[in-house]
């Protein structure tokens, strides 16, 4: 873990107006509401087919994830090097945080720098996850809390040394202090388990051919992992082909679905806790897959999105917006964001 300010380079746009910030969802308070499985178009963010680096421009954008406590949306902008911020409201453009390589996914961190102060996650083709002050940069004051991972350098299987394409999401614990990053690490076949408090990586599972934790002979270039509500198993899906697979400390299981197939690619997970179901975006064919988490991940919905948005190509990331009951989902090559309901 290094802590080096120089590395990442925030801009502001001077239009932003400060009472913004201090406009929160009350989300304690507020009921969720759960995606209908409309999957009616509502909106969009981005021009279509217009590869740019603009406010209101993207290039390839890769996933994206909300902030509750300061009403914003963020963007891994990957080829631009950027996470996007806009207003959760009405998609204003608010800032940027610039990155030293290609940015691949974006994570908020509820609550931690602190109550009702949230962090930012982001993961770099420069093999490194940097933590930052999500108030800071939208108050144009950077505050790099760590780095984690080695700066250019792939290296080896040490837990220093991270690869590309890093999936993460977050496990809370009681307290801030506890909050576990789950580092999905495909071009190393493992999935590594870092403290959110300071970067240190503390333990490991690996689905690769010479140290695998699991003697299943299975091998898994695992993507993005999620843990499931209520417990201590998680979802992972595999970078390769359609699979995936239910985890936890002592097993490794393959879901027999039927959409498990080797045309399939899988590159956006997202779970409604209001709900208990699983949205599984796959890559090539643009469907959505519903699954219910309570009925043993049986299917709900099968769902074409071209079928209410005919533009959507090569969906990738994806997330919902509980206060709203959206389900955002990020176009690579029409560089656009969809909002469903």
């Amino acid at each position: 873990m290094n802590q080096h300010d120089q590395s990442v380079v925030v801009a502001l746009d001077c239009n932003f107006s400060s009472p913004l910030l201090k406009k929160k969802f009350q989300n304690q308070q507020d009921d969720t509401i759960p995606f209908s499985l409309n999957f009616q178009l509502i909106r969009e963010l981005g021009e279509y087919q217009v590869c740019g680096g603009e406010e209101t421009q993207f290039d390839c954008p890769n996933n994206v994830d909300i902030s509750y406590n300061h009403n914003c949306i963020l963007v891994s902008d990957s080829m631009n090097h950027r996470v996007q911020i806009f207003s959760l409201q009405n998609l204003k453009y608010l800032t940027s945080a610039i990155f030293p390589k290609m940015v691949e996914n974006v994570l908020v961190e509820r609550n931690g720098c602190g109550r009702s102060q949230d962090a930012i996650l982001v993961s770099c083709d420069d093999y490194c996850v940097y933590k930052l002050d999500l108030l800071e940069i939208l108050n144009s004051r950077l505050k790099l809390i760590w780095i984690s991972g080695t700066a250019n350098e792939f290296g080896d299987d040490d837990w220093d040394h991270f690869g590309c394409q890093i999936g993460m999401s977050l496990k809370y614990g009681k307290s801030r202090d506890e909050n576990v990053i789950i580092l999905c690490d495909p071009s190393k076949y493992r999935i590594l388990f870092v403290h959110s408090i300071n970067g240190e990586p503390f333990k490991e599972i690996n689905f690769g051919p010479k140290t695998p934790t699991f003697n299943n002979g299975l091998l898994i270039e695992p993507c993005y992992a999620l843990m499931l509500p209520n417990s201590e198993r998680m979802i992972v899906n595999d970078c390769r082909c359609g699979r995936l697979f239910l985890i936890d400390d002592s097993s490794c299981q393959l879901l027999p679905h039927p959409f498990n197939q080797p045309r399939n690619k899988f590159r956006g997970l997202e779970i409604d806790e209001s709900s208990n179901q699983l949205f599984i975006i796959e890559h090539f064919s643009c469907e959505i897959f519903v699954l219910s988490i309570d009925q043993n991940f049986t299917l709900i919905s099968n769902l074409n999105a071209k079928c209410t948005n005919k533009k959507l190509q090569y969906p990738q990331g994806c997330c919902l917006n509980r206060k709203s009951g959206e389900l955002i989902v990020c176009d690579q090559v029409n560089h656009q964001l969809s909002f469903f309901k």
